[in-house]
């Protein structure tokens, strides 16, 4: 915990208790201040905070440290971020010429041409500018608004885009129905045509059965009748010539029931352009790629983009 600075500042210090001793409920007098930490050590506790290696970069001050610039300030005026790069160095330099704060080494390695590198500790007085960082704190709540506003956008979005899946989906699926229905009204179509047909057929064979029955009974008489007039040839000449006929009939009639019953094989014939079709789609319709704009309440801090949103699927 810092103590606070005036002009007898050095006695406050030295009257200013080891931070970690005082949570173990031990007085113990503060010899050192990690900047990163915001903390007063004793010297034990100080070489305890040397030995962790995420802390051996911290930058310790001792009470020769705090010079009559310090002695007028709260606490130290040393940063405490540290490099993103060079991770255990502290961003405690300023370059104007590309306007980025950086460390020693950024310095060493990127800014070596700069002309105008500022060390942040030493110059902050006239580097910082309350007015500067409040704007800043002003400029970053109007940014975090937009950021949060945005994300009610997109998630807004991204459910609505659920919805629109699903109703797609249930298209889909509706419109495979659709076709199996009418699928199912071809094939009940070509089943009824089948049925016709066949009936048609049945009865027609039916009358041929009737018709060679017919004939047969005639061939077994005209048989009978060629026995008995065995010896008597005017009769027998009247038999065979009659019987003749009723041969001839029956192979007339045998050849043609024959001839229609080849015909009549595999009877159905596909319609394959049906087929061929649907072999050269690759879905059941297009997905469109419509555009789907949403808005949303004009507040006092949204960017226009927020505004009305657009995208497409």
């Amino acid at each position: 915990m810092a103590a606070k600075f005036s002009d007898n500042a050095s006695d406050e210090f030295m009257d200013t208790n080891c931070c970690v001793c005082a949570g173990k409920k031990i007085t113990r007098k503060a010899e050192n201040f990690c900047v990163e930490c915001q903390d007063y050590y004793c010297i034990p506790c100080t070489d305890t905070h040397k030995t962790f290696p995420l802390m051996r970069g911290h930058k310790l001050l001792d009470k020769s440290d705090f010079s009559t610039h310090f002695l007028l300030s709260s606490l130290p005026c040393f940063p405490t971020e540290r490099c993103k790069i060079h991770k255990a160095k502290i961003l405690d330099m300023f370059c104007k010429n590309h306007d980025e704060i950086v460390c020693v080494t950024c310095v060493a390695i990127n800014h070596r041409a700069c002309q105008s590198i500022h060390s942040i500790p030493d110059e902050v007085d006239y580097l910082y500018n309350q007015s500067n960082s409040d704007e800043t704190k002003e400029q970053l709540t109007a940014a975090k608004k937009t950021a949060e506003d945005k994300k009610k956008v997109i998630q807004q979005i991204l459910s609505d885009l659920k919805k629109q899946k699903q109703k797609a989906t249930d298209s889909i699926i509706n419109y495979r129905r659709e076709l199996e229905a009418e699928l199912k009204r071809l094939e009940t179509g070509s089943l009824e045509d089948l049925d016709v047909q066949c009936k048609s057929m049945e009865r027609y064979l039916q009358s041929e059965i009737k018709v060679a029955e017919k004939d047969i009974d005639d061939l077994e008489l005209y048989a009978s009748k060629l026995q008995k007039s065995n010896g008597n040839k005017a009769q027998e000449f009247v038999c065979a010539k009659s019987a003749q006929k009723i041969i001839d009939k029956a192979k007339t009639s045998t050849s043609t029931i024959q001839n229609q019953t080849e015909e009549k094989k595999g009877f159905f014939s596909a319609d394959r352009t049906i087929k061929k079709y649907l072999i050269q789609l690759k879905a059941l319709g297009q997905v469109s790629k419509a555009e789907a704009t949403y808005k949303v309440k004009q507040q006092k801090n949204i960017h226009k983009w927020a505004k009305e949103y657009k995208y497409t699927m």
